[in-house]
């Protein structure tokens, strides 16, 4: 046997027994699974002081826009699962269009690049609020 041989048989080993024990003594790592938080809408009030007749009034307001920014070309079956809805919301128009069935509409459409998509939500308890899917 060469030399040569002989220091490149032992770097090998001992690179093979640093591996072993970097294994070995690895920590345990653990995979936990959240669920997606919980939305709950419910509609704002406002207060303004009307200076013609000197009395506050209030009324309801919407709930702030929500902004998705996606990549041009998503599907309409990854958008569906990127628009988070609560137990009692629902998709009740998309691009100010009604819609009856939300599952096929956002589905068979297509988000070009520079394009938007105004999706509108109602709760069972009268609040609403906007989505508004922006692609790049």
């Amino acid at each position: 046997m060469t030399t040569g041989m002989l220091v490149f048989r032992s770097l090998v080993l001992g690179l093979l027994g640093a591996c072993c024990l970097l294994v070995a003594t690895r920590p345990q790592s653990q995979l936990m699974l959240t669920s997606p938080p919980q939305i709950v809408v419910l509609p704002a009030q406002v207060q303004w002081h009307d200076r013609d007749e000197g009395r506050e009034s209030s009324r309801e307001t919407a709930a702030p826009v929500t902004v998705i920014d996606v990549a041009p070309g998503v599907t309409g079956e990854l958008l569906a699962t990127l628009i988070v809805l609560a137990a009692n919301e629902h998709i009740t128009a998309i691009d100010d269009a009604p819609v009856h069935n939300p599952r096929m509409a956002l589905a068979s459409l297509e988000l070009k690049p520079h394009k938007y998509i105004d999706v509108s939500i109602a709760s069972d308890v009268g609040a609403t609020r906007r989505v508004l899917v922006l692609a790049r």
